[in-house]
């Protein structure tokens, strides 16, 4: 069987963040406090550094073949995605260990938009694909989300933060 070694490395970056998402959402229903800053700190850092990576890697690799197969839309709501997950990325990163509750809240807001990203770029940008591992893929993906949606108080921080008010001059 021939090996398609970018689309395994495509699919195991989506999978780590995939998994990343789950140990912040598993660490903030655990309640331990040493577990949430331990998850806080790995979360940070792969959001800066692998995260950062395999987005700009989609949009200046992946994207542009893709636009050119007629997936411009998709596209576009991806890249608009890629600019909210580094938005709350920026607000994540600034929030204080100290101030628990407001890190906490983004954290979870951060996990699930992420999980949310990753489930919506399996839609689009494996359609053509009839791959096993991608079928498994999208199935994992699912059963991760349980069709959960962000509570009002993360809904209200997502806005906060990506559609800030004007401050008059």
């Amino acid at each position: 069987m021939h090996s398609n070694e970018p689309l395994e490395d495509l699919l195991s970056e989506e999978a780590t963040a995939g998994a990343m998402a789950r140990r912040a959402q598993a660490a903030l229903e655990e309640g331990s406090e040493a577990a949430f800053l331990t998850e806080l700190d790995a979360f940070r850092a792969y959001l800066a550094v692998d995260l950062e990576s395999h987005l700009a890697h989609e949009e200046s690799e992946l994207f542009p073949l893709l636009e050119a197969r007629g997936f411009a839309e998709e596209v576009a709501e991806a890249k608009r995605q890629h600019s909210d997950l580094r938005r709350m990325r920026a607000a994540l990163a600034s929030a204080s260990r100290e101030g628990r509750a407001s890190a906490r809240h983004l954290l979870g807001t951060v996990a699930e938009m992420l999980a949310r990203h990753v489930r919506y770029e399996a839609d689009f940008m494996y359609v053509d694909l009839t791959v096993v591992e991608v079928e498994r893929f999208r199935e994992s993906l699912d059963g991760d989300l349980q069709h959960r949606s962000l509570d009002p108080p993360a809904q209200a921080a997502v806005v906060r933060v990506l559609r800030p008010q004007h401050q008059p001059r």
